[in-house]
């Protein structure tokens, strides 16, 4: 096996014990393109080879790009542990309070056209008069097919 970029990105996906999928969500880029990269479709780009060393500041950046060195930085365990998962919570954290205000913004408008639409319905029922708080009844006609 050639030791390419994108094998190394390989080989630090399962170093670091995740998928595609977790490697792509924890540097914040799509899986796909994380899956291309890895099966040699497409080169990284500088974001992707950036986004891994800011997100794993413990990855050697020598033996990232050219394969020189060994996979880690050799610096003392001790301060490796501490700023890896710091940077990754806080960035992780950043990312579910986005998606969590995303959401809550696509929850508002769904609830507004959800009344909205209640309202078209009462409307086409004939329950709702707008000069009126009461609502009306209304009269349904059954119709049955002739048999």
């Amino acid at each position: 096996m050639e030791n390419t970029v994108n094998n190394r990105i390989n080989q630090l996906i399962h170093f670091l014990n995740k998928n595609h999928k977790t490697f792509a969500e924890s540097i914040g880029k799509a899986p796909t393109v994380i899956y291309n990269t890895v099966k040699g479709k497409n080169k990284p780009s500088f974001d992707v080879l950036e986004a891994i060393c800011e997100v794993y500041p413990q990855v050697n950046p020598g033996w990232l790009l050219k394969g020189e060195g060994e996979i880690l930085q050799s610096e003392p365990k001790s301060k490796l542990t501490d700023q890896a998962p710091d940077g990754y919570l806080h960035e992780h954290i950043r990312r579910l309070e986005e998606n969590f205000s995303k959401l809550a913004n696509q929850l508002e408008k769904k609830d507004e056209q959800i009344e909205n639409l209640h309202e078209m319905l009462k409307m086409a029922l004939g329950k709702f008069d707008p000069d009126s708080d009461e609502p009306k009844m209304a009269s349904f006609t059954i119709l049955r097919n002739a048999s």
